[in-house]
């Protein structure tokens, strides 16, 4: 008799983490200062324009794959939890096809 196999799931591939605008190209950084810029006038606190993300990354290569702007620190960190719990019970494919288009192909 043969064994099932055991499913593989996406955090054997993947991994989340929350990167901040450090990562950011020069064109993203100044995007992200003039939106701060031109809600602040409107009396909004910016606070959705952290720059901090959910950053989804091949574990083989440290490529990016997905990239989830949640708008905010404790959004991300909620968007974050999600996405984890997600890798953990998903298969590569579904999670990619879950989580919509990303970085990578």
């Amino acid at each position: 008799m043969s064994e099932t196999p055991t499913p593989v799931t996406a955090d054997t591939v993947y991994k989340a983490e929350l990167e901040g605008p450090e990562h950011e190209n020069a064109i993203a950084k100044a995007g992200r200062f003039v939106a701060e810029l031109a809600t602040r006038a409107f009396g909004d606190d910016s606070s959705g324009l952290s720059g901090v993300a959910v950053v989804v990354r091949r574990l083989d290569d440290g490529a990016e794959v997905r990239r989830i702007d949640a708008g905010n620190y404790e959004s991300d960190e909620t968007v974050l939890a999600m996405v984890r719990e997600d890798l953990a019970s998903l298969s590569p494919e579904d999670f990619l096809e879950t989580w919509g288009e990303g970085t990578e192909a």
